[in-house]
């Protein structure tokens, strides 16, 4: 596994292209970012496909982090005869919410003084104003958006974008009928925690100390934290890890080490659970952690993804929520990954090679050390690339296994494989409704935006079921 770790960095800089929707700029350019509500003038709520897709009931799409990749579900709902009965109940509206060159907050918590320029808030007023003024649509045309009931659909950030919206304004929650998450970080991912992010690059590799190659990672770290996951970003930020399997098996362990920082050199740095994204982590006692970043709170912090985070089963409108899970299974090789991608996407597309660098980035995520994991047992070996699926699923932390099932071979404990989810596991400690939780064997990231839609067939493996979820509340 460790001959992918050059692999790995190359999918890591594909991912960052395919987050940044291929834009133009440097990839080793830090974006300028801005608070200034001006900033935002590409943001809006928009009706699209009004001329196929005209039923009565509004479905918000709420796309993940910068890049609205909606494109196949709207080409699915307008023209597939799989959609006949979705598009006489739905209408579709998009919350486009772009982030180049913005520094916005999620928006856990309304107390908060940056609240008001949340991704949260900012649904909630253009909602308000589509009602009263209208909006205008895709086509052209002036919509109102109805004053009655609405779904929402979303993907990766999307997902906690939602929760924060329903959590803060409870009038659009009651007149919220039903709400699924493709998947949706709602613990958050390790990979967007920066000290965590820069302390499993300082470790990979069986020449992880040679001094040539400290500087490599942590100049890679640099870029990640700077281009990809912006420090600077505070929805980005608002993307770490809950660390609330702490209290069961994983969470962040502590660890001192040494990290190549670009005009620097070798500084020391912690991580610990003060670096895991709640409220008040920095606070935590019993911790000799300094080493933050970004260093100080962003002006707009909005809290952490505690504030959003039921303590109990179906607590903060979870009742309404329909999950949507996946995990891949990389292979040894490049050749092996490959195939696997193709055999998703059929050969040579974007979708395939998007993939592929998924694929490659899981092997990433199942290097992330946690309290009490060693390989090539890994808390978050089950994995869409980017997003862990205990995070997918809503786990509560507390379970004392692994979600995935093991055997022993030769005295070692091995992961079963093809790997296989401990269901009873998951639906017992999903904060979640355990009957409206799905998962997809074999999907990335990816796939469950695109729901592998074919464009000659017009027909979809995932749609049709993400219909039917959606249908069902309106009953």
């Amino acid at each position: 596994m460790r001959r992918l770790v050059g692999l790995v960095t190359l999918a890591l800089i594909a991912g960052s292209a395919l987050a940044d929707g291929f834009s133009d700029k440097s990839l080793f350019q830090p974006e300028e970012l801005s608070e200034d509500p001006a900033a935002k003038a590409n943001w809006k709520l928009t009706r699209t496909a009004a001329d196929k897709v005209d039923g009565p009931i509004p479905l918000i799409l709420i796309h993940g982090l910068s890049t609205d990749f909606w494109e196949p579900f709207t080409a699915w709902a307008s023209d597939s005869e799989e959609a006949a009965a979705f598009r006489n109940q739905f209408q579709l509206w998009k919350y486009l919410q772009p982030n180049d060159g913005v520094n916005a907050a999620v928006g856990y918590s309304s107390a908060y003084p940056g609240f008001e320029e949340s991704l949260a808030a900012y649904l909630n007023r253009f909602i308000l104003g589509a009602q009263e003024e209208g909006s205008e649509g895709s086509d052209g045309a002036t919509y109102f958006f109805p004053a009655g009931p609405f779904c929402i659909l979303t993907h990766s950030q999307g997902g906690v974008t939602a929760r924060a919206f329903l959590a803060n304004f409870p009038d659009m929650a009651e007149r919220c009928l039903s709400v699924v998450t493709l998947s949706a970080p709602h613990m958050g991912s390790p990979g967007a925690t920066p000290q965590w992010v820069r302390y499993t690059l300082s470790q990979l590799g069986p020449l992880q100390r040679q001094i040539f190659r400290q500087p490599l990672r942590g100049a890679f770290a640099s870029f990640l934290l700077n281009d990809y996951l912006s420090t600077a970003r505070q929805s980005d930020m608002d993307m770490g890890w809950a660390n609330l399997d702490a209290q069961g098996i994983g969470g962040i362990p502590t660890r001192e080490f040494r990290v190549w920082m670009p005009l620097q050199g070798f500084q020391p740095a912690t991580l610990s659970a003060r670096d895991g994204n709640g409220t008040d982590a920095r606070e935590l006692p019993d911790f000799d952690d300094d080493s933050f970043e970004p260093a100080a709170l962003l002006p707009n912090f909005c809290g952490g993804i505690n504030e959003i985070t039921p303590q109990e089963r179906g607590d903060i409108n979870m009742s309404k929520f329909f999950l949507y899970g996946a995990y891949l299974e990389p292979g040894n090789n490049w050749e092996e990954l490959r195939d696997q991608a193709e055999q998703a996407y059929g050969g040579g597309n974007t979708g395939a090679i998007y993939d592929t660098a998924l694929r490659l980035l899981s092997v990433l995520m199942a290097q992330i050390e946690t309290n009490g994991s060693h390989a090539p047992l890994g808390t978050y070996l089950l994995s869409d690339g980017f997003v862990p699926l205990q995070s997918q699923l809503m786990l509560d932390g507390k379970e004392e296994k692994l979600i995935y099932k093991t055997q022993t071979v030769n005295g070692c404990t091995l992961p079963l494989r093809p790997f296989e989810p401990r269901m009873k596991l998951i639906r017992d400690h999903t904060l979640a409704n355990p009957n409206r939780l799905r998962v997809l064997r074999g999907w990335s990231h990816y796939d469950t935006v695109t729901g592998r839609y074919d464009e000659d067939t017009k027909t979809s493996p995932l749609f049709p079921k993400v219909a039917d979820d959606l249908l069902s509340m309106l009953s």
